[in-house]
């Protein structure tokens, strides 16, 4: 059987730090939301306006967080495609396709 793709240690490694990341900011951004998206115990919705202030922090951390995230999903492949036995037409192909993520 011939094995196209062989995933290494530190290849790995990122995916599950990837992965622990993703799961840290999304908890992180629920608890946030809960914090300052819903009002408390006797206020209104419209006491929410300050609240709106404060969760600006989170909004842009949140967004960096994303970011950082979408582009370590984005080049997780390359590496690999770069060190296959392919001609340079066909890695390029292949690279072609995954940096339509950009776009």
């Amino acid at each position: 059987m011939h094995q196209t793709f062989v995933i290494e240690r530190t290849m790995k490694l990122a995916i599950h730090a990837g992965l622990g990341a993703t799961f840290v900011a999304f908890v992180l951004s629920i608890g946030f939301q809960i914090a300052y998206a819903s009002p408390r115990a006797g206020e209104s919705w419209n006491d929410m306006s300050r609240k709106t202030e404060q969760s600006a922090v989170w909004s842009i951390v949140g967004s960096v967080l994303n970011l950082l995230l979408d582009l370590n999903i984005l080049l997780l492949p390359f590496p690999i495609i770069a060190r296959l036995n392919w001609s340079t037409r066909q890695r390029l192909k292949a690279l072609g396709v995954f940096s339509t993520a950009f776009l």
